[in-house]
């Protein structure tokens, strides 16, 4: 296999010069940190869903309920005529979101964004990948 191939500004590194594509695969990381931050995706992934089921002043946690334009949110419940009410949760939502993540930006997306919450905790075990980046118990290409 040839050697990595190193960024510059003339070119597209993940395509070689016939046009084909250089795929990259991420080694596997392992220590005590990632998983630290596995147990706290999966903590969050139990909060998440099973917000809809904690009941708080006889509603449920979270419950967007748009056929009844009611909106219940940690015992607070919205009805349309609180539209003024959402729009300053939302911009302080999204200002708080914009100040957490300039000021804990690393903390936020790599261990407690949704996103990456969702997408880092598979349902099935990862492939194994060798140093080389070919999976392992498949058959390698031919090499020449």
């Amino acid at each position: 296999m040839a050697a990595p191939k190193q960024p510059n500004l003339v070119s597209v590194t993940t395509i070689n010069p016939d046009g084909s594509r250089y795929f990259l695969h991420p080694s596997d990381v392992r220590g005590r940190w990632n998983i630290a931050r596995r147990l706290v995706g999966v903590l969050l992934i139990a909060i998440y869903v099973l917000l809809p089921w904690i009941p708080i002043n006889g509603a449920p946690a979270v419950f967007l309920d748009v056929e009844n334009r009611m909106f219940h949110l940690f015992g607070l419940t919205l009805v349309p005529q609180d539209l003024w009410v959402m729009f300053f949760a939302v911009s302080g939502l999204g200002f708080g979101l914009f100040f957490v993540t300039s000021l804990l930006g690393r903390i936020w997306c790599g261990w407690a964004c949704p996103y990456t919450v969702f997408l880092d905790q598979p349902p099935f075990p990862r492939p194994p990948v060798r140093s080389n980046g070919s999976f392992r118990g498949l058959p390698q290409k031919a090499t020449s």
